[in-house]
């Protein structure tokens, strides 16, 4: 399918992108959120349908948009843009807005699925236990799926001394044959092996996929959200990373620890 990309995406792209033409011709779909729910880079449908009206805060670089309380989810078209039959990778900078050591439900990123029986993707900070701050929970995936061996597994990493109740930081998840990857800031991945590799069979049934949630949940911010037509290496996300960080001008302290 050909590559839709709008006369802003050589600029909004930046942070989404490394150095090399490999890795920028990797991208398949990518939402800046500036001021928009579109897509810039798109090998499918572009438009975003949000839940009510978006708001767009200060992000990463410009504009990122608001979910969970107050916030809007966004729909968007699967097919051409995201594909569970080849390798791929997920980024998106999350900010979530809470006092440190507050608990609460799950905050969800994005996802793919409805139905149980078929099979249901989401990749955020797991809901588990919700007596705890998010950054002392996991981060990563949950597989929710009738017809895996486990009803409902989570693929995830502890957020270590990674303060995630405040400031900018990016999560990472990517799948590759039977193994899925996540990483949290630029660090190397933690890989997990499935049963059976995620597949379209399986998650495809699901025409659009959602990112956010619109849900009386914590207050929280996404930005740059992108989609990678293959499994990016450590490198290739550190220096991500290393950008979106560099563009903030070290407004993150994300070493202060999780106490």
């Amino acid at each position: 399918m050909k590559k839709t990309i709008v006369l802003m995406a050589a600029s909004a792209v930046l942070l989404c992108r490394v150095s090399g033409d490999e890795l920028e011709d990797a991208v398949k779909f990518h939402v800046p959120f500036e001021n928009s729910c579109n897509a810039v880079v798109s090998e499918g449908d572009e438009k975003g349908a949000p839940s009510g009206k978006p708001v767009f805060v200060g992000g990463v670089r410009g504009k990122g948009i608001r979910s969970g309380k107050g916030g809007s989810a966004i729909r968007f078209m699967r097919e051409g843009n995201i594909d569970f039959d080849d390798p791929g990778t997920v980024n998106v900078w999350f900010k979530i807005d809470c006092e440190h050591g507050t608990p609460g439900p799950a905050i969800p990123f994005w996802g793919v699925g409805a139905d149980d029986k078929r099979g249901i993707l989401t990749v955020g900070v797991l809901n588990d236990p919700m007596k705890l701050c998010p950054c002392r929970r996991q981060i990563g995936f949950l597989l929710i799926s009738r017809k895996r061996p486990k009803y409902a597994k989570a693929y995830a990493v502890t957020t270590g001394s990674r303060r995630i109740c405040s400031g900018w930081h990016l999560l990472s998840s990517a799948w590759s044959g039977n193994k899925l990857f996540v990483s949290l800031d630029g660090v190397p991945y933690r890989s997990f092996e499935l049963e059976k590799p995620l597949s379209n069979e399986e998650l495809g049934y699901q025409k659009r996929f959602g990112v956010g949630w619109s849900y009386e949940r914590w207050p929280y911010a996404l930005d740059e959200f992108t989609v990678y037509g293959k499994k990016l290496s450590d490198a290739e996300i550190k220096e991500i990373y290393e950008k979106g960080m560099k563009n903030l001008g070290g407004e993150n302290k994300n070493d202060e620890g999780a106490k």
